[in-house]
């Protein structure tokens, strides 16, 4: 069971800890680490252009407020780019902050959505501009079946799965 309160009308699908998946824990930190060294010569070029010499450790208003606005117009941005994606798949976006969860997001209705749930079951549903449902069932011994409406037709396998 999730830590977090989910807004109304979500259901809790599946939750994981990182934790208990080291080997994907490791690989994740490699590869975040690595992004970060990319990442990093860029922060100080940009850095320069504001300070160009660093002689004190004095932070001036001017360079909070800029820094204040780059990160929430960063967040901001990304979840555009999630709403583009959602458009792209004949969605229509809603956005929305979830203050107390210090949370911004892009989500569309209907689009996917928890059919069914059980104490260790879940039917999540999406469904396609294809007019093919495709459901992702949990059952109680922990295994997933993958099914669809119409086989053989816009991404459903002739057996009706995909």
């Amino acid at each position: 069971m999730s830590p977090i309160h989910l807004p109304e009308n979500y259901a809790e699908v599946l939750y994981w800890k990182l934790s208990h998946h080291k080997t994907l824990l490791v690989v994740l930190n490699v590869v975040g680490l690595a992004l970060m060294g990319l990442a990093l010569p860029l922060f100080f070029a940009w850095a320069r252009l504001w300070q160009p010499i660093v002689t004190t450790l004095e932070i001036r208003i001017l360079q909070m407020g800029a820094t204040l606005i780059a990160v929430v117009s960063t967040i901001v941005l990304h979840e555009l780019v999630h709403g583009l994606a959602l458009r792209g798949y004949g969605a229509q976006p809603k956005y929305g902050v979830l203050w107390k969860e210090g949370m911004f997001y892009a989500t569309a209705a209907g689009q996917v959505s928890v059919t069914a749930s059980g104490a260790t079951t879940f039917t999540v549903t999406a469904n396609s501009q294809s007019g093919n449902a495709f459901a992702i069932n949990r059952v109680a011994a922990g295994g997933y079946t993958r099914t669809c409406t119409t086989a053989g037709d816009g991404g459903c396998k002739a057996g009706g799965t995909w």
